[in-house]
């Protein structure tokens, strides 16, 4: 009886043991299910830990981000400059637009001295001459412009017949101007019509043919009477 209450408490003590080793087993596998559940449930995004020993960046060769490179400025001139050559041709293959001045103004063309000296000797020459209205030679006779045309036109030098027309030709100019060969103009009173004209000879004389009852005669235009009744002096145009 005593054996077999032994053997009982032995077998029940062998299946306690045996359900103690089971449980143990059962909790180990549990908690090793456990800790990779936990590994398995990290997060992806865990970001490691950046090397500060190496201050330069990777960039992974599989990366997608394009670099675009930086933009040329707008205000520099990559075009070369044009060579000289290249300036030459230019110039050639332009059209060369030329100006036409308009024309000088003309003056009127003094004679020269020795031409003007050689009219004043040929009026001198005709002193004593009679006067004849219309004459205009030394076999005629002269009349006031007669003598002037004649002097004038004998020594080279261009001028009209008649002493309106001799007024045309060129500047007027005061006595105190005068140069021999020049033309003086007198009148009467201040009147607007030229009342006769004579060559001026120089030294303020001035050879004259205006009288019927007289001949070509040397005047002094500085003379009271001539000097109130001068207008104006004319050079002729050589």
């Amino acid at each position: 009886m005593k054996n077999i209450k032994l053997k009982a408490a032995v077998l029940s003590s062998v299946m306690v043991l045996a359900l103690s080793v089971t449980a143990c087993n059962k909790d180990g596998g549990g908690e090793g299910t456990g800790t990779t559940d936990r590994q398995s449930a990290a997060p992806m995004g865990t970001v490691e830990p950046v090397n500060t020993e190496d201050n330069s960046l990777t960039v992974p060769e599989n990366s997608t981000e394009k670099t675009n490179p930086p933009e040329e400025s707008a205000a520099t001139n990559t075009e070369p400059a044009p060579s000289e050559t290249e300036l030459t041709q230019k110039q050639e293959t332009e059209p060369i637009v030329t100006t036409t001045p308009p024309p000088a103004e003309i003056s009127p063309v003094e004679p020269p001295p020795e031409t003007a000296n050689k009219a004043s000797q040929i009026a001198a020459a005709q002193v004593g001459k009679m006067f004849k209205l219309g004459g205009a030679s030394p076999e005629q006779g002269f009349d006031n412009s007669g003598i002037v045309y004649y002097a004038l036109t004998q020594s080279g030098i261009k001028c009209p017949r008649t002493a309106p027309e001799m007024s045309k030709i060129g500047e007027k100019k005061t006595a105190d101007k005068l140069q021999a060969g020049d033309i003086a103009f007198f009148n009467m009173d201040n009147a607007e019509k030229t009342l006769f004209v004579a060559l001026y000879i120089g030294e303020g004389k001035a050879v004259i043919s205006t009288d019927e009852d007289q001949p070509v005669k040397i005047v002094d235009i500085n003379s009271v009477w001539y000097k109130n009744a001068f207008a104006y002096g004319i050079s002729p145009q050589a």
